[in-house]
């Protein structure tokens, strides 16, 4: 089989496992591939190298925490190439496996017996405009899309709307839409629900909304999401995916519309011995200790 091994260079324990387990699966005559994350941030030269590649692998396997394994996500979205993940972070969610069992994990995906898990990807494109012309840009998600004001103080206003109808207004730092994967992460921090990640709806949430009856939405799993931000300077609004801010060039114009729907293909997770969803929750999110 063919291996792509994703690190996070800044777990010294996690690049220590690549390594081991690259030794591992090429002395069983598996061939290997690695990449650090420093070189896949969403919407550079390098992801998009990574994205064309990726369907010559078999497997793809992250190796350190939630955020290192949205990275990798990144690189395999549109590939249907599985993902897994282990965890050398903190929470966890997304990963598959933790670092005690990597070799035990890689032994279940060569013989054919480690589950897979779909979850649902975001489908954001984002229209900038400027006097000169119009400029669309395509990206993925696994988590969440955030739309929000820039550093310049300032509190951003957005139309929301869903299947063409203008829902609210929304004033404040911003608007998040996640899938239910990225329900536990800054969805959650901005008060929407958790949701089970097997739900295919979105969520859509203001973001420190200057108003005292905001409330998150949960959508149907084929509606269409739309922002349209107010803002007339180009400079107070910025978008976010899973965690890592967008590309913007000022020639670019103004962030018009932002319209997000559910991908049309899904990331599939491998697990080995993961905990259930709801016992994760329950052990980070419930637990006495936390």
């Amino acid at each position: 089989m063919r291996f792509l091994l994703i690190c996070n260079n800044d777990y010294a324990a996690a690049k220590d496992a690549l390594y081991e387990a690259k030794i591992w699966l090429e002395q069983r005559e598996n061939s290997t591939h690695v990449l650090t994350i420093d070189k896949i941030s969403v919407g550079t030269t390098a992801l998009k190298k990574a994205q064309k590649k990726v369907a010559g692998y078999d497997v793809v396997c992250a190796f350190g925490g939630d955020g290192t394994i949205l990275r990798a996500a990144h690189v395999v979205a549109d590939s249907g190439v599985p993902l897994l993940g282990i965890n050398f972070g903190n929470l966890g969610f997304l990963a598959g496996a933790t670092k005690d069992v990597v070799i035990p994990a890689l032994e279940s995906i060569l013989a054919g017996e480690c589950a897979r898990e779909a979850r649902v990807l975001l489908d954001a494109v984002v229209v900038y405009e400027s006097q000169i012309e119009t400029k669309l840009f395509r990206y993925f998600a696994l988590n969440e899309v955030m739309v929000g004001r820039s550093d310049l103080g300032r509190s951003v206003k957005l139309d929301l709307a869903v299947n063409g109808e203008t829902i609210c207004k929304i004033a404040g730092d911003g608007a998040l839409i996640a899938t239910a994967t990225g329900s536990t992460a800054y969805s959650l921090s901005a008060g929407g629900p958790i949701v089970s990640p097997r739900l295919g709806s979105l969520i859509v949430s203001p973001v420190a909304p200057h108003s005292l009856n905001a409330r998150s939405i949960v959508t149907a799993a084929g509606d269409v999401v739309e922002l349209f931000p107010h803002t007339l300077f180009a400079n107070e609004l910025v978008i976010h995916v899973d965690g890592q801010q967008l590309p913007y060039q000022e020639s670019w114009g103004r962030a018009t519309s932002i319209k997000i729907v559910r991908a049309a293909n899904e990331l599939t997770l491998l697990r080995y011995n993961a905990p259930d969803f709801y016992q994760r929750v329950s052990d980070e999110f419930f637990s006495s200790g936390r």
